[in-house]
């Protein structure tokens, strides 16, 4: 079975920089990782590699300490800027790692590799190495998307709020034009209770036994007319501007017309008493309230 078959699918799409000067040693490399599945670039000095770097992304880098003009940490710190934050390993054969173990405890290095190296030990090094470059940017790319979540959650919660706060100015606007509405006017809910009323509400709810908020109107009006409100509250939309015309016989509105609409009210209905002649005033308010309680922008 090919050696490949096994490692995962993210190495084919990863680049490993090999920085040494020794031409025997990039040939060595090149020979025994010649069926690694990830791309291979070789190059003899510090500031080839730095050219190739500005142009290209890689993954890994993995130099030799001791050359000529640029040692391997003088040029892994020049790398420091370089995008995309490529995993660093340095590769020598001389006793000179004082400098190497400073880069490493100081998080620049991600491991140094003695000359000459164990092959399966490097293989498995480099893999390993590329497996920690490929979680830290999975976690990067998760960090980034929970970033942009947080910032349409606060997006959203700041447009609910400006919502909130013009649905609430509104609100008080229809009910400062209801207050004073010359027919009585009650607000209820999908379970019948009595949630609001204006002033000429009042006068009629106190007339007809008395209602206070969290009441149900059912305690009020007959069981015929109870169940045609019901049947409204299920079968009408918001949209409705009325839905049900019920004649009062009521010794308090004896010319009176029950009005149930659901136009504007969320999750419940309008009750308006008035006659019949005058529901074009009242399709004036209703429709004045739904324009308002739209979302604007």
């Amino acid at each position: 079975m090919p050696e490949t078959e096994s490692l995962p699918e993210y190495l084919n799409s990863y680049t490993v920089l090999f920085v040494d000067d020794e031409p025997s040693i990039l040939h060595a490399l090149r020979r025994l990782l010649r069926r690694e599945p990830y791309k291979k670039i070789f190059v003899e000095s510090g500031e080839e590699a730095l050219n190739i770097l500005r142009e290209q992304r890689v993954q890994l880098i993995i130099t030799d300490q001791r050359m000529p003009e640029m040692s391997g940490t003088e040029f892994l710190e020049k790398t420091s800027e370089i995008p995309g934050d490529p995993i660093r390993i340095i590769i020598s054969g001389y006793a000179d790692i004082t400098s190497i173990v400073k880069a490493i405890n100081e998080g620049g290095i991600y491991r140094f590799i003695p000359k000459p190296w164990d092959d399966e030990e490097l293989k498995g090094t480099i893999r390993h190495a590329l497996e920690h470059y490929h979680l830290r940017e999975q976690n990067q790319r998760m960090t980034e998307e929970l970033r942009e979540k947080a910032r349409q959650l606060e997006q959203a919660n700041q447009r609910l709020q400006q919502l909130t706060e013009e649905r609430t100015r509104s609100l008080h606007a229809f009910q400062g034009i209801i207050h004073y509405f010359p027919f009585p006017f009650l607000a209820i809910n999908r379970e019948l209770d009595f949630i609001y009323a204006n002033a000429t509400g009042m006068e009629l709810l106190n007339k007809m036994g008395g209602l206070i908020p969290g009441d149900n109107i059912s305690e009020l009006f007959p069981n015929s007319i109870i169940s045609q409100i019901e049947q409204t509250l299920i079968s009408s939309t918001d949209d409705s501007f009325y839905s049900l015309l019920i004649p009062m016989s009521h010794e308090s509105l004896p010319d009176a017309t029950l009005l149930v609409s659901t136009a504007g009210i969320q999750d419940g209905a309008a009750v308006f008493f008035m006659p019949a002649e005058c529901q074009h005033v009242l399709r004036h308010v209703v429709n004045w309230w739904k324009q308002q309680d739209q979302p604007h922008g």
